[in-house]
């Protein structure tokens, strides 16, 4: 269909104003398209040079595994027999202790027997001694209680 061009207006077929506008988008499409693959090889390229750096060390890493868990195996084991042996070792280390403890009991208990040997030999010695001390003693307490009362009577 002809374009017609009347006085001061342009006429455009809806057809080719879709045509143009698809077209349009296409390049800008395109356009994105190209910039996103642009990217996306230069993150290749830096994930390629960064394997490549990290290859020798990876690998080295690798061969040690065997040895690695063969010393894992190794100690595994040793862990075992020291678990076996203190197993074995425990009960007697128990009763050990067990029998330190009573030794232990039976000093405090001999200690507190001495003590209380002394305590009542010097209680003895000191009833002998303040025997009258004892009388006067008592009469001062019960003097004592006596002002106490008689204040008491006071204050009422």
């Amino acid at each position: 269909m002809p374009i017609l061009v009347l006085s001061n207006s342009i006429t455009i077929e809806l057809d080719s104003l879709w045509r143009g506008l698809l077209t349009l988008a296409g390049v800008v499409v395109l356009i994105i398209v190209a910039i996103v693959m642009v990217k996306l090889i230069g993150t290749i390229s830096r994930l390629n040079k960064m394997l490549d750096e990290v290859t020798p060390d990876l690998k080295d890493t690798v061969s040690r595994l065997p040895q690695t868990m063969q010393n894992v195996n190794d100690i595994s084991g040793n862990v075992v027999d020291l678990t076996d042996d203190i197993v074995s070792e425990l009960p007697a280390v128990i009763s050990s202790v067990a029998g330190m403890s009573e030794t232990a009991s039976d000093i405090v208990s001999s200690a507190g027997n001495i003590f209380n040997e002394i305590a009542a030999v010097l209680t003895a010695i000191l009833k002998f001694v303040k025997r009258p001390l004892a009388t006067a003693s008592v009469v001062r307490d019960v003097m004592h209680g006596a002002s106490k009362a008689a204040k008491k009577r006071k204050r009422k």
